[in-house]
C-alpha cells in the first residue's frame, strides 16, 4: 500500500505515507471493537458472524468480476 500511495504524489514524505497507510487499519480496529460490543450487548453471534462473511464474499466476487481489479 505505501508504494501505491507514493505513486499518487511525489511530494509525500515517508512519514506522511506511513500515516496515510495506517488509516484503514485504525478504522478496521474501531469497527471490530464496535461490532464485537454490539454482538455482546445483543447476545447474538450468528448474524454478527454472517454479515461480515457476506460482505467479504461480495467484495471478493466483485473483485473477481472486474477486468482490472
Amino acid at each position: 500500500m505505501p508504494q501505491i500511495i507514493k505513486s499518487f504524489s511525489e511530494s509525500l514524505t515517508h512519514i506522511k505515507i506511513g500515516l496515510i497507510a495506517m488509516l484503514p487499519y485504525i478504522v478496521a480496529t474501531a469497527a471490530m471493537i464496535v461490532w464485537s460490543r454490539s454482538s455482546d450487548k445483543r447476545n447474538e453471534r450468528k448474524l454478527h458472524s454472517a454479515i461480515p462473511l457476506l460482505v467479504a464474499t461480495l467484495g471478493l466476487v466483485g473483485a473477481g468480476l472486474l477486468a482490472n481489479p
